[in-house]
């Protein structure tokens, strides 16, 4: 199988991220599959973290953001939400 036909994709049904061999068809091959929603929130989150970021844009489609677990507020959360937007 090569490389080249692996994708990282969302189920519709089961809304999992599967590592998976796509078809000809462009569909997923349920024979050549497995869940990977752990692996992929894994490396996300080494990512931020690794690259000191706390903030991601997709154009057009929305933002990830990054916040470190230090006992934050909601209030605090917010403010420092509003600052990225600012710095965006």
């Amino acid at each position: 199988m090569k490389i080249e036909n692996i994708k990282l994709v969302v189920a519709s049904i089961s809304k999992d991220i599967y590592m998976t061999k796509i078809d000809k068809d462009q569909t997923m091959d349920i024979d050549n599959r497995r869940v990977a929603t752990e692996d992929v929130l894994r490396a996300a989150a080494e990512w931020f973290i690794a690259n000191q970021k706390t903030m991601c844009k997709f154009n057009g489609h929305g933002t990830l953001v990054w916040i470190p677990e230090n006992g934050h507020t909601t209030e605090e959360i917010k403010a420092h939400l509003n600052k990225l937007q600012e710095e965006n």
